[in-house]
C-alpha cells in the first residue's frame, strides 16, 4: 500500500520554522558526532563529502602540501588523478581555505 507524497505530508506533524530549525540543528549536531564527519566545517562542500567518502572507502588519497609560512593545505585527489586534476583540486582547495579564513586575493594560477 503505497502513500502519495501529499498523504504522507497530511500524516506529519506540522512545524513552525524555530521548531524546524531546532530539528535540524540537532540533526547536524549528531551526524557530526561521526568519526568521518567530524572534521567538516560548518560551510562543507558537497564535493568535500564526496571526497571524504572516496577517501573513506580508499578510492582516493590526501595529497599536503606546506607553505612557507608552514601553513599546510590537504587536498583530496582520486587514487589514479592525473597532474592536470591534481592541480584543479589544488586551486579548489586554496581558494576555499583563503575564503574560509576570510582572506580575498587574486591568484594568478
Amino acid at each position: 500500500n503505497c502513500k502519495s507524497s501529499q498523504d504522507m505530508a497530511e500524516d506529519s506533524p506540522t512545524l513552525t520554522h524555530n521548531e524546524a530549525m531546532t530539528v535540524f540543528k540537532n540533526s547536524i549536531s549528531e551526524m557530526t558526532n561521526d568519526s568521518l564527519l567530524s572534521s567538516l566545517p560548518n560551510d562543507v562542500t558537497i564535493d568535500e563529502v564526496n571526497s571524504l567518502i572516496a577517501l573513506d572507502y580508499g578510492l582516493a588519497m590526501t595529497v599536503t602540501v606546506y607553505k612557507e609560512s608552514q601553513e599546510r593545505i590537504a587536498v583530496i585527489i582520486p587514487q589514479n588523478a592525473t597532474i592536470k586534476q591534481f592541480k584543479k583540486a589544488f586551486q579548489r582547495q586554496t581558494l576555499l581555505h583563503l575564503k574560509r579564513k576570510g582572506e580575498i586575493r587574486r591568484i594568478n594560477w
